[in-house]
């Protein structure tokens, strides 16, 4: 994802939810850093819904024809966080956020390299 220009949410759950420099720059310490998404298998809708559904347990909570939203909570806290996926014909864009806070301590980041390698090493 480019920092500048990330994939927007299908529900929008934060009260602040503008994109702003601040955010833009936090965002841009990790861009570039996450390995490619080379997945076994088919980056659809269905086969997402397949794997988030078998290695996060998350439930879907929105669905527009180019995205895929659900609904990841924290483990110690429980603070709810949205995680997107938008397709195009030649990508997926993966995106992550609290919906509390201004900081993660890096939980957002995180959670995308979770799925990424999930993604990579995911056998149906």
């Amino acid at each position: 994802n480019a920092p500048q220009d990330p994939p927007a949410f299908v529900l929008d759950q934060r009260k602040d939810s503008v994109f702003d420099a601040k955010l833009a720059a936090l965002q841009k310490q990790y861009h570039g850093t996450f390995p490619k998404v080379e997945s076994p298998l088919e980056l659809n809708k269905t086969n997402i819904k397949a794997m988030i559904a078998k290695r996060f347990a998350w439930p879907l909570i929105a669905e527009d024809e180019h995205r895929l939203q659900f609904l990841a909570t924290t483990g110690v806290f429980r603070f709810e966080d949205d995680v997107v996926f938008e397709f195009s014909e030649d990508s997926l864009r993966i995106r992550s956020r609290s919906r509390v806070g201004e900081y993660d301590f890096g939980t957002n980041a995180q959670r995308v390299l979770a799925i990424i390698l999930a993604l990579n090493t995911y056998a149906e």
